[in-house]
């Protein structure tokens, strides 16, 4: 049996009463939650700006009579509200799905051959599409597979959340639950935040609502440790630009994201390509620039080039959606001929694919 007053982070956090939980179990009668919650005193989590949220795994006899995805939902709107953006597990499969098992497979039909990349089009033949399940897996990754999934989708971390319910105390029939949370490095697979909340409940109580209860409180603690988002408000675009010019080549601030395996933007490229666009409205000196794009070795040459044309094409096309009348853009898709790296790991393609930008006579 868990002690009801268990509470393994006692030594390294503050105890913050928690009157609103007292008070909200009055209504159930049956139930009492006389805890605290426990906070380590680690990195600050607002560092963290995108994280994927784990499924919350439970231990205990009562775990049956559970809404987990309500419990866990608690948690995610409150990382929301303390202004994390949650990668979602459809987005996170996708992504490692195409980065982690992907391979060139060739077709035959009528009309000769067709090589696409299988997880890529997420075609279902056994050895060749990589899938993970909802809220698992992300940190059991091979390492180049996990750094490249985080630069993808610019993952800072993952939040691991688990409850614990004890077997009744023989005397007052109370039940020891506790519900701890962990906020994980991505890239170096750290804690650097853990919280966790201890409750006690009556055997026959509706464990259902004083869990639910216990995320909602665990999600405030969340918020109240990011410091009001503890990110700067960022300068108006007129004002600062991080947007140069070296060499001919416009460096721009971050890379242009695509669905994998296609010429689909990522809405993640919006920002960026409107900050180019700005930029580039507010330039007197620039008239044409050459937008090129690059691929990885993976799939057959033509494949590579025509999807390297494609992507340049719809970012020429975001580009002039933006009002940008005087300036040209010539669109140039070099496939997978200038690599800056040798396509050697999956970390390495990452880096060749790319799109840039340079001044154009």
């Amino acid at each position: 049996m868990l002690n009801p007053r268990f509470s393994l982070l006692a030594p390294l956090g503050t105890a913050i009463a928690l009157a609103s939980v007292v008070g909200g179990c009055a209504a159930m009668q049956k139930a009492r939650l006389d805890d605290a919650i426990t906070v380590s005193p680690g990195s600050n989590p607002a560092d963290f700006r995108r994280v994927h949220a784990n499924s919350l795994t439970c231990d205990g006899p009562l775990c049956g009579r559970l809404n987990e995805d309500q419990i866990q939902s608690t948690l995610e709107r409150g990382l929301t509200a303390a202004c994390y953006e949650v990668v979602s597990d459809d987005e996170l499969e996708r992504y490692a799905a195409h980065f982690a098992e992907r391979r060139a497979l060739t077709a035959t039909d009528g009309f000769g051959d067709i090589e696409f990349a299988g997880a890529a089009m997420e075609i279902d033949v056994p050895g060749f599409r990589f899938s993970m399940g909802a809220g698992t897996g992300f940190l059991d990754l091979e390492e180049d597979v996990r750094e490249v999934v985080i630069e993808e989708l610019d993952l800072n971390g993952v939040l691991t959340t688990k409850l614990m319910i004890g077997e009744p105390d023989s005397v007052t029939d109370f039940r020891s639950m506790v519900l701890e949370a962990k906020l994980v490095d991505a890239g170096s697979k750290s804690t650097v935040w853990h919280a966790q909340l201890d409750g006690n409940v009556m055997e026959d109580a509706d464990v259902q609502q004083a869990t639910t209860m216990l995320a909602k409180e665990l999600a405030a603690a969340f918020k109240a440790r990011t410091n009001a988002c503890g990110a700067p408000t960022p300068p108006p675009a007129s004002a600062v630009s991080r947007i140069d010019v070296v060499d001919d080549q416009i460096v721009v601030p971050g890379r242009v994201y695509f669905e994998p395996g296609s010429a689909v933007l990522s809405n993640r490229s919006h920002a960026m390509l409107d900050e180019l666009a700005n930029y580039l409205a507010s330039s007197s000196s620039i008239r044409v620039v050459r937008i090129e794009g690059h691929t990885d070795d993976v799939g057959s040459e033509t494949f590579n080039q025509r999807l390297s044309e494609k992507r340049v094409a719809a970012v020429a096309a975001y580009l002039n959606s933006k009002g940008i009348g005087a300036v040209t853009f010539n669109e140039v898709g070099l496939g997978e001929s200038k690599p800056v790296v040798p396509n050697r790991s999956e970390l390495d393609r990452s880096k060749n694919r790319r799109v840039e930008f340079f001044l154009s006579n």
